[in-house]
Formats: structure tokens, C-alpha cells, sequence
């Protein structure tokens, strides 16, 4: 087999050009196709860790990877979906799956990580972790380091699980303060809030404390 370097953001990787275009269809293409890289045999994989890179490598080599979270988990599967190792990303999400079932708080994580990948089997396993311990994300505040949309997708959810929807309210309330006045996402966060079940003393007293600007004035239009 012919030695190939790969250079991966922080430095070179030696290995086969046989190798690397049996387990990608992406790096064959690249490697063996009309390129540049064809001839210097040397090619940039830019925009993702070294790590990552080798993790997907090693995982379709068959070898064992050692990770210590389900962000580095989720770098590999985005490394692997890159190139088109299929296998190898549909192992990452079984991984993911499986490590939240072990620890639902991972699920915050894991859609964060996951969002803009191809990660989607992850992905729906978290939300649907989410939206089954929605009360007790609530209490531990991460649900505010969600992005609008996986927390729109959250409160769409016919699904949701809460006790109280003054909870859902009072969540969106916490997670436009953190962005300032929540702006269009804000008020679009507070159009899925169901307005009709919360008792009228609540409306009228502190729903519209807790927002301001452009929010708050959808929460008074509501009221």
C-alpha cells in the first residue's frame, strides 16, 4: 500500500490511500479522482479535530475509541457523515442513543452539538428525552442554552410534558432575558405558549413582568 499524509488542521496523519478510499467514498473521489491532491498526495481536512478525524478512521478500522463526552462523540459522527463513512455514523448515533438512556441531562448537549448535522436519529432521540423530562429541564435551567429552533421544535411537541404551562412561559421568559430582549425568536417563542390554560390572576400580574420590548408587547397582545 502507498503511505499518504493527511493534514488535519493540527498536523499530519500518515496513512494509505488504499486505505482511506476504501472507507470513504469522498476521500476515493479526492484521492484517485481529477484533483490537485491526486498528485501531491497530500490533502487539507479543514474544520474539524484531528481527533475526530482518527476516531472515524479507527471506529471503521473496527478498533476501540475512548471518549469522554457526547460532544466528542458527535465530532466523530460529524467527521464520519463528512466522508460518507455510513456506517461508522450510524454507530456514533447508536452510541449517543445509548448514552442518553443512561443520563436524560446529556439530551442539551447533545441537540446543541447535533444541530447543522446529519446526526438526526441523535438528534430526535434527544428530543424526545426532552420533551419527556421537560419539567426537570426547566428546573435545571439548561433549556436556555438551546438554540430557538430545537426549542421551538420542543414547545411544538404534542408531546410536552409539563405541569403547568406558566412554566413554559416563565422558560421562554429566561431564555429571552439571556439574549437580551429575545427579539423575533422571542416573540415567536411566545406565540407557542397556550395562553388559554394559565389562570387569569397570573396573566394579568406577572406574565408581562418578565419580558420587555417587542416580547413583551406579544405577551400583552395575548393577555
Amino acid at each position: 500500500m502507498i503511505d499518504h499524509y493527511r493534514r488535519v488542521n493540527d498536523g499530519k496523519l500518515r496513512s494509505s490511500v488504499f486505505l482511506l478510499s476504501l472507507c470513504s467514498p469522498v476521500l476515493y473521489k479526492l484521492l484517485c479522482g481529477q484533483f490537485k491532491e491526486t498528485e501531491s498526495r497530500e490533502a487539507c481536512i479543514e474544520e474539524m479535530s484531528r481527533e475526530a478525524f482518527e476516531g472515524a478512521l479507527r471506529l471503521w478500522l473496527g478498533e476501540a475509541v475512548s471518549v469522554s463526552s457526547v460532544d466528542e462523540l458527535v465530532e466523530i459522527g460529524r467527521a464520519a457523515d463528512r466522508f460518507g463513512m455510513l456506517r461508522v455514523c450510524e454507530a456514533v448515533q447508536d452510541a449517543i442513543c445509548a448514552q442518553l438512556n443512561k443520563d436524560w441531562r446529556v439530551c442539551v448537549d447533545t441537540l446543541n452539538c447535533c444541530d447543522g448535522s446529519a446526526l438526526e436519529k441523535a438528534a430526535a432521540h434527544a428530543r424526545k428525552i426532552a420533551v419527556d423530562c421537560f419539567d426537570a429541564l426547566c428546573a435545571s435551567e439548561r433549556l436556555c442554552e438551546l438554540s430557538a429552533k430545537e426549542l421551538c421544535a420542543l414547545l411544538d411537541n404534542d408531546e410536552l410534558c409539563v405541569d403547568k404551562e406558566e412554566e413554559v412561559l416563565e422558560l421562554v421568559a429566561r431564555w429571552c432575558n439571556v439574549r437580551g430582549d429575545g427579539g423575533d425568536d422571542g416573540v415567536r417563542l411566545v406565540g407557542m405558549v397556550r395562553f388559554g390554560v394559565m389562570g387569569r390572576d397570573y396573566l394579568e400580574g406577572r406574565a408581562c413582568g418578565l419580558f420587555r420590548g417587542a416580547v413583551r408587547e406579544a405577551v400583552e397582545a395575548r393577555v
